[in-house]
């Protein structure tokens, strides 16, 4: 275990033990890692992470419980064939802005036959723009987080959205052994469509 897994189980328990009774163990849980991470995603600095999370975790717990304890915080799920491009790009790009906006937004990444690495060309073109993808990995997605999710973003038409559940298609070419230059232009659009749907996100928060 690390030394910010240690900080990070540390603050998970104080958490769970400061809202009892209001937030349930697993909803403190989940808003630790989701800071941490999306901290983790942007920092050129890494040093003092877990602290910094905590902060963040402790306002928007804060926020859930003077709201009777539910999570209003809108969830987006991105699915891709193999959550190894284009779903890891709009995760890492929403979480980051998610950080600054006034509500919280909860966003994960899946895929429906994920492969075991992000592309490194995909990596390469987020480096470029202040995003550290190093401590995400491809997912499988789940019926879990299907029902979980309030808006699904299929990057490709590889999996299937049960009938009834709010979705939205963005067509979007596969990065995957792409040059670097055509991985930038998918990059940039995929950070328009982000800051469109963030916007849309926010005015019915």
């Amino acid at each position: 275990m690390t030394n910010d897994e240690r900080l990070l189980e540390r603050i998970r328990a104080s958490l769970t033990e400061r809202f009892d009774g209001v937030i349930d163990a697993d909803t403190v849980e989940r808003h630790v890692l989701d800071c941490y991470q999306a901290m983790f995603r942007t920092a050129r600095i890494k040093t003092f992470l877990p602290v910094m999370a905590e902060s963040l975790a402790t306002r928007e717990l804060q926020r859930i419980a003077a709201h009777g304890a539910a999570d209003l915080a809108p969830r987006v799920l991105f699915l891709s064939r193999h959550d190894a491009g284009r779903s890891q790009m709009a995760l890492a790009m929403i979480s980051r802005a998610a950080l600054h906006a006034v509500h919280p937004i909860h966003a994960e990444s899946a895929g429906a036959d994920p492969i075991d690495h992000i592309e490194p060309v995909v990596m390469a073109a987020m480096t470029e723009i202040g995003f550290d993808l190093t401590i995400d990995h491809p997912k499988s997605v789940t019926p879990q987080a299907i029902a979980a999710a309030d808006l699904i973003v299929r990057t490709d038409e590889s999996c299937v959205v049960p009938i009834g559940k709010r979705h939205v298609d963005w067509d979007l070419p596969d990065p995957a052994r792409r040059p670097l230059a055509e991985v930038r232009q998918i990059r940039d659009d995929i950070g328009a469509r982000v800051q469109g749907l963030l916007t849309e996100l926010l005015a019915t928060a």
